[in-house]
């Protein structure tokens, strides 16, 4: 049998630059989020809370959290591996971040944008510092977004049972109730395969994995009455959301995420003459912005062609309707709550974003696109410091790149505890 030789694909020179722009970018982000996994070699932000949850599974001590499970499941399986330590805590998140690079990138395909679509999103992820943030720390919202990805990649596809993008919604939701709204863009893609009403008979089998996801906790918890628990667990933790009073020094409000006025500090350091570190929630801003005005603009671009009566680009309605299911729960809600919540609804905008510098491409504008590979890779490479808590870090350097004074109160003060005291 004669073995065909391996060639190298015929592209041209601005290709070959566009992919190692994407290689580098994929590389940093990697390196980001893998390097000195294990610090801070303490419990960081919510590391207070879900690795602490997760150990009491493992030793059926008694658990309230006020989301599902399932997160919880996923990182006690890890600590069962590599112990009750900060690897431990950190493994699943990290594996989740790693695999949502090339996920997001697999989705983009999936919905029909091209390869070079498909690039830029894959690197835009990677240099996102609110994901590696994610990644590195023993929290569930990263695991959140690729389960909601997941969801999206199944329903994609008409030759997939539905059985499979079912599974994996109740899986989101079984994480964070929120991750239910996912279901939004998922109908629109049945809708266009002809098989919605099918879907929405499946529906109540989404919500019976939720409840066996809160069943299986309640069970681990040693709950004598699983049923009965877990009917409660669902009523007092709708009723702790619904009438949460608490304030918190780092919670922002909806109407200000996509503009990141305020990220959530997650760990500051100041180690005096050898440097601060520090790890907060801030994402890119060329992403996070531009991501909502690309959002604004394939409003604007669907609408048209619907009022001209020609095919809309299916690729910006299902990423539209992502970051309206992802964004809308929290619109309106009073409670205290987090600039991370938007954390789902940003991955949809930097999708977003990347179709129109991937449309620049295509309609031959490719400056535009290198130009904007480069600054998405220059703006996370600067600002790469607010997720590596290892990056040290002199108070002038510090100073650069807090861009916006909210970010971090006063960048004068000396400790963490008059950071938490200045509000």
């Amino acid at each position: 049998m004669r073995i065909r030789s391996f060639r190298l694909p015929q592209l041209t020179p601005i290709q070959w630059v566009l992919i190692s722009l994407v290689m580098v970018a994929v590389g940093f982000g990697v390196f980001l989020r893998v390097w000195k996994l294990g610090y801070p070699g303490e419990t960081v932000f919510d590391e207070v809370y879900f690795p602490v949850f997760a150990q009491k599974y493992l030793t059926g001590a008694d658990v309230f959290d006020v989301h599902p499970p399932l997160g919880k499941l996923i990182i006690a399986v890890s600590m069962l591996f590599l112990g009750d330590n900060p690897i431990g805590w950190r493994m699943a998140p990290l594996l989740a971040g790693l695999a949502l690079i090339p996920a997001s990138a697999w989705l983009t395909l999936r919905l029909g944008g091209t390869r070079v679509m498909a690039l830029l999103v894959g690197a835009a992820v990677a240099m996102d510092m609110a994901f590696t943030t994610y990644s590195r720390t023993g929290l569930m919202d990263g695991m959140l977004v690729l389960a909601c990805v997941l969801v999206l990649i199944a329903a994609s596809s008409r030759w997939v049972p539905l059985w499979v993008p079912v599974l994996l919604l109740g899986i989101a939701g079984s994480i964070k109730w929120v991750g239910l709204a996912v279901a939004l863009p998922a109908a629109y893609l049945f809708w266009r395969q002809g098989r919605l009403l099918q879907a929405f008979a499946w529906f109540p089998a989404v919500l019976l994995l939720v409840f066996a996801s809160s069943a299986l906790g309640e069970s681990l918890d040693g709950a004598r009455d699983v049923l009965k628990a877990t009917v409660n667990w669902h009523i007092q933790a709708f009723n702790y959301h619904a009438t949460l009073t608490a304030t918190h020094p780092w919670s922002s409000t909806w109407d200000t995420w996509p503009f990141q006025l305020r990220p959530t500090l997650f760990w500051y350091q100041d180690a005096g003459g050898k440097g601060i570190e520090l790890m907060t929630t801030l994402g890119n801003p060329v992403l996070w912005t531009g991501g909502f005005l690309a959002v604004a603009a394939g409003i604007g671009r669907v609408l048209r062609q619907l009022l001209q009566k020609v095919p809309v680009d299916h690729f910006l309605v299902v990423v539209i309707l992502a970051w309206i299911a992802a964004y809308l729960p929290f619109i309106g809600v009073d409670r205290v709550m987090f600039h991370y919540h938007y954390l789902p609804a940003s991955l949809f905008g930097t999708m977003a974003l990347c179709w129109w510098l991937g449309y620049a491409w295509q309609r031959g504008k490719r400056w535009v696109t290198l130009v904007g590979l480069v600054l998405i890779m220059l703006v996370g490479w600067w600002l790469a410091p607010h997720a590596a808590p290892w990056w040290k870090l002199t108070r002038e350097q510090l100073d650069q790149r807090i861009w916006v004074k909210t970010w971090l109160w006063d960048t004068r003060i000396q400790s963490f505890p008059e950071l938490w005291s200045k509000r």
